[in-house]
């Protein structure tokens, strides 16, 4: 009886130590995902392919291979480097995000509640994502939508993996 005891007991503090690394890396994706943009501000100018038409004022300089590395563009350059930085850890935190729930799912052993609990963070992530952008595609949502959008992300990981999630093993 005694080994039963310590298997649930091990795979009770593994559950705990799952949960909070996706919990810890849940939070670093959303402030990740919610910094990536404002890091390259309103005014940046990036380099790319199929500038926008603009009249001749100057504003928007195109795509160019042959752009001296001083100026604006180093502060566009920069600006990217920073947007590049939180895109990446946003990605990583995500990817540890996921990993954990497969684990938690793994570890629980219950295939429903399994299924929710990966689920959960993905669903979440989709609507953080979407309202970071500011919506898709060619659909561009009011702020006070947007906030929604990554409040109702945030609100789904966060009921079920603190409030619906079985907690013991």
């Amino acid at each position: 009886m005694s080994d039963l005891a310590d298997a649930a007991d091990g795979r009770h503090r593994t559950l705990v130590f799952v949960r909070a690394t996706g919990h810890v890396a849940w939070w670093i994706f959303v402030l990740s995902a919610v910094f990536t943009v404002p890091a390259l501000g309103a005014t940046v100018m990036m380099p790319r392919r199929y500038a926008d038409y603009l009249p001749s004022d100057g504003a928007d300089l195109g795509w160019t291979a042959y752009t001296p590395l001083h100026g604006e563009l180093m502060l566009s350059s920069s600006a990217f480097s920073v947007s590049n930085t939180f895109a990446t850890l946003a990605l990583v935190a995500l990817g540890v995000v996921v990993l954990a729930a497969v684990a938690e799912a793994i570890v629980g052993g219950r295939w429903g509640t399994g299924i929710a609990t990966v689920a959960a963070p993905v669903i979440g992530a989709v609507l953080v994502y979407l309202g970071v952008n500011g919506g898709w595609g060619g659909v561009f949502l009011r702020p006070e939508l947007v906030f929604a959008l990554v409040l109702a992300g945030v609100a789904i990981r966060e009921v079920w993996s603190r409030a619906l999630a079985p907690t013991r093993a």
